[in-house]
């Protein structure tokens, strides 16, 4: 027991103190609550004895590739059997991004934390949805995603408010979003792959997080589908605004 807690420790110092040799520490797509979200409707609690199903905290440590990819996953801090199996079967699903030096992306050792409270064990969108599964582009389904409430850029202009802050300071620009739709039509690791700021980022977060899709389909079955979507941002004069939004595209 005495040599595990010192290897952890050590795993851990190592986490903290490596983040000042990178001009970007890795982190997931969408940020930390995002990582948080997908683990949590990820979860299936029909896995979990009830007896088991008690709030505590976990630590991860892991290498994030420079490929993107993650391995070498270790439980610094678990919870019981059952929980950190599920854990350690939804954690894939997950995108992130790699350390950068000097614009170049690098491997490196990260660290996780997050409390397993009792949305875990309510009943998940993602759950046996196979999250882990292959992501594929946009471009290459066989039928792709359909948003069920009709025109998508259409709905996304209407739904979109210009941020306050922007339209103050006549901020501009096209915000670049991604996520991925799911298998049961869900989105997951929604966030930013080109910002604006001002508060643009955030409302073009907002809209689609609340957008509803039906899943893109491969040889007739239903897969995890990459999508980046681009919603430009545009003002003119103080109280005029007009607000574009773009057709999907094939991401980097």
């Amino acid at each position: 027991m005495a040599k595990w807690k010192i290897f952890t420790l050590g795993l851990l110092f190592y986490a903290f103190t490596a983040k000042s040799q990178y001009d970007f520490s890795p982190e997931n797509v969408g940020g930390k609550v995002e990582a948080k979200r997908i683990i949590s409707e990820a979860f299936c609690p029909d896995k979990i004895k009830p007896e088991n199903r008690l709030p505590g905290k976990i630590i991860l440590t892991f290498i994030v590739n420079k490929d993107k990819s993650i391995d070498s996953l270790n439980f610094a801090k678990s919870y019981n059997d059952e929980v950190d199996k599920e854990i350690e079967s939804v954690f894939p699903a997950i995108q992130w991004l790699p350390a950068l030096i000097e614009n170049e992306p690098v491997s490196s050792w990260h660290m996780f934390e997050f409390r397993v409270n009792s949305k875990f064990f309510l009943n998940s969108d993602l759950c046996d949805a196979k999250p882990f599964d292959k992501v594929y582009s946009y471009i290459d389904l066989d039928e792709k995603p359909e948003f069920i409430w009709g025109d998508f850029n259409k709905w996304v202009y209407n739904k979109l408010e210009y941020p306050e802050v922007a339209l103050k300071k006549g901020i501009e620009g096209s915000v670049l979003t991604r996520f991925v739709i799911e298998k049961n039509g869900k989105l997951s690791n929604v966030g930013i792959a080109r910002s604006v700021g001002g508060g643009c980022d955030e409302e073009a977060l907002r809209v689609i997080r609340i957008s509803q899709w039906r899943p893109g389909r491969k040889e007739g079955k239903p897969i995890r589908t990459q999508v980046y979507y681009q919603i430009t941002f545009k003002t003119r004069g103080s109280s005029f605004k007009t607000i574009h939004s773009g057709d999907m595209i094939k991401g980097q």
